[in-house]
């Protein structure tokens, strides 16, 4: 548990601690008030429970465990344990375990990642989850395996058969974002889930399972908050890590207790002195942005680890949990346009762009862009402008549904972090192939320059997001009356590299 965590719990329940004593015999209560320190000393320590002699003169008492005694020349060196038991003892239980379970016992010793690795064991499994073809009987089906380690085969025609529905799963589009429709349900129809595993400089590892998940147009939020955090001085790195089960029901959705294939999608250090900059703050936590959509929550009194929140763009994401592995992160093959020598603004017109500001809950705007285009004689400084939003123009004028924040919660605290959100973009090219993705934190700045605005009274702010690919600029005003801000102008830039990557143009 984090010092900051400790601290708050500790005056917690000394100011709602018993003053009538309750339950402490009043020897107990001179003896603690003799000792304040008595309950110190046991702070740490597990409460084991023996049982009690009894003095009659019976063997066995009501109050006490039945226990076996034997007469002192038949008393065994030692009690026998489960190593004792024989293979075909110890294999019949192991038939009862689900492949989870089996897994699990086969990094106990040797002896069990023998027997949990038993072809008659796994036979059974690929039989119920493999599914055999129904045009062949078991008996064709084992004559073509012939001699295979069945562990093996299971979780390789499982992995494949699961993988075999992304093309049904995937088939329909969204009209709006032009990506896959229904993610989140995919997502809970396949039983995906996320793990954050934090390593520290002494190579151990602390595993967290994800604490909710919300789930927008085009991106996915993940959270993590927990009271046993290790202090964020010792740690080396966070990864992100997808679970994707392995066995599934003949319904199709996933078994509860299914082993997981487990996908890595970020790896980011901690160790480079990040908690020096900064996003944004409250009086409680201080946010930092990591590469990769990572957000990272710190506590002002003390400095230790509050919460981590990871930003999934939806564009390619269920390949990557289903396809990756634990060391290296999957990359899509991109589906690029081909040549063309005819068009000559090719790669410059027919873009549609999707833009969303949120918090880690809920959306706050959204707008949907198409026909987007520029020229030639427009490129300047090696990026090309695409213009979103027209500031003279106010039929492209939007407000946003209420205040620009970021919202934040752990165990026992939560908060609001203002001028803070988070930007998901999505960039289509003409043939609606998926060309640039960005699912990031962005601050609110207040804006430097003094233009006036006759339309709107208020002050403008603005926000600004850049990677290899592009940057992207919005320029809001804040309407008092209303408590909204009015997205006023918006402008696209970019990188002719990146178009002539996409393209294989020249510009």
């Amino acid at each position: 548990m984090g010092d900051h965590h400790k601290k708050v719990l500790r005056n917690y329940l000394k100011s709602h601690q018993s003053k009538s004593g309750i339950g402490d015999t009043e020897g107990n209560a001179d003896e603690r008030s003799q000792n304040p320190n008595l309950i110190d000393k046991f702070e740490g320590l597990k409460v084991l429970k023996t049982p009690v002699k009894a003095k009659s003169k019976s063997p066995v008492s009501a109050k006490t465990p039945i226990q076996m005694q034997l007469p002192r020349k038949f008393t065994a060196s030692r009690k026998a344990s489960i190593d004792d038991m024989p293979d075909e003892v110890l294999l019949y239980i192991f038939g009862f375990l689900p492949a989870n379970d089996l897994l699990t016992s086969a990094s106990v010793c040797r002896r069990w990642l023998k027997l949990s690795n038993d072809d008659v064991l796994w036979q059974e499994l690929y039989m119920k989850y493999g599914q055999l073809k129904k045009h062949e009987s078991v008996e064709v089906q084992l004559k073509v395996h012939g001699d295979i380690r069945w562990k093996r085969e299971c979780i390789r025609r499982c992995i494949e058969k699961r993988n075999s529905r992304l093309k049904l799963l995937l088939k329909k589009k969204s009209n709006y974002t032009l990506l896959p429709a229904d993610t989140k349900k995919v997502i809970e129809k396949l039983g995906i889930r996320w793990q954050l595993v934090l390593t520290d400089s002494d190579k151990n590892e602390h595993f967290f399972d994800q604490s909710d998940v919300y789930h927008f147009q085009t991106s996915v939020t993940v959270r993590w908050y927990s009271l046993e955090f290790p202090p964020i001085k010792s740690l080396y790195q966070a990864a992100i890590y997808a679970l994707a089960p392995l066995f599934f029901h003949k319904d199709g959705s996933a078994v509860s207790n299914s082993p997981c294939q487990r996908s890595l999608l970020l790896k980011v250090r901690l160790d480079g002195g990040f908690t020096k900059e900064q996003m944004g703050a409250d009086e409680r936590v201080s946010l930092h942005s990591l590469r990769g959509g990572l957000i990272l929550g710190t506590w002002k009194d003390g400095g230790d680890l509050a919460f981590l929140s990871q930003c999934l763009h939806c564009a390619h994401l269920i390949q990557k949990c289903l396809r990756g592995s634990s060391d290296s992160i999957y990359l899509p093959l991109l589906k690029k346009p081909p040549m063309d020598d005819i068009d000559p603004q090719y790669g410059l017109h027919d873009y549609t762009c999707i833009v969303e500001l949120r918090n880690q809950r809920a959306a706050q705007w959204s707008q949907q862009f198409r026909f987007l285009h520029t020229s030639k004689s427009d490129l300047n400084d090696g990026f090309a402008k695409l213009v979103l939003i027209r500031d003279d123009v106010m039929e492209d004028h939007s407000s946003t549904i209420k205040k620009l924040s970021l919202p934040w919660k752990t165990e026992i605290f939560k908060g609001i972090v203002q001028d803070l959100c988070i930007m998901d973009l999505t960039l289509h090219d003409e043939f609606k192939e998926t060309m640039w993705t960005v699912s990031s934190p962005v601050a609110i700045y207040e804006s430097d320059d003094h233009k006036v605005d006759f339309t709107y009274d208020g002050p403008a702010y603005h926000i600004k997001h850049s990677d290899d690919i592009g940057h992207v600029i919005l320029r809001l005003i804040w309407i008092e009356d209303r408590e909204v801000f009015m997205v006023t102008k918006g402008e696209l830039y970019l990188s002719c590299k990146a178009i002539n990557d996409w393209f294989s143009t020249r510009y």
